[in-house]
């Protein structure tokens, strides 16, 4: 992985109009909102694609996911896990999308293309149904959220900037979606 972040995927899940599932693209529009990544670094919503985000995911040397987890614990705790924890984590369903994202990762690791980094930043849900925004508790978690996609990218070896004035933060769920379409095209165009 080189500093410019080639190689690098962030990868957000999440389905906004399900309340607390959206927690993975929140984080990513404040993720962007507040910080400068390098020119390198994909950035992707993922939504709830599942195997289509395999092509997508092609050559990425390390891969950090963000996404709502369910570990029972308070909502809005955050979690990291990685390698084997993750792979166990969603093999015992502890994500809304677990199954299109171990369908993913177990195709990425028969076709030889598992990345060899892989974190997974999450957050505890509170409400999972069908609405518009986020839990009180989620909500405040999403800023810790993203710093924490922060410091592991730094923790990478990766220049990750925070900005001196951020733009208010966007109203839900239009402006997480503006926010984060725009660094989409990064991928779409390669």
């Amino acid at each position: 992985m080189t500093s410019d972040g080639e190689g690098t995927v962030v990868l957000a899940l999440g389905n906004i109009l399900t309340g607390d599932d959206g927690a993975g693209p929140a984080a990513l529009a404040e993720l962007l909102r507040t910080h400068e990544l390098p020119p390198h670094v994909e950035v992707l919503d993922g939504g709830v694609l599942g195997m289509n985000l395999l092509g997508l995911l092609a050559g990425a040397r390390a891969l950090l996911v963000l996404d709502a987890v369910e570990t029972r614990r308070r909502p809005g705790e955050l979690i990291r896990l990685e390698g084997t924890d993750l792979r166990a984590a969603f093999a015992a369903r502890l994500s809304t999308h677990e199954l299109g994202f171990v369908e993913l990762l177990a195709a990425t690791r028969l076709q030889g293309r598992e990345p060899p980094r892989l974190v997974l930043w999450g957050v505890q849900p509170g409400e999972v149904s069908p609405m518009m925004g986020l839990s009180s508790p989620v909500a405040a978690a999403v800023p810790r959220l993203a710093e924490a996609a922060a410091g592991e990218l730094r923790e990478w070896g990766l220049t990750v900037t925070g900005r001196a004035s951020p733009a208010p933060p966007p109203t839900y769920p239009d402006g997480i979606l503006s926010l984060t379409a725009t660094r989409r095209l990064v991928t779409e165009n390669r």
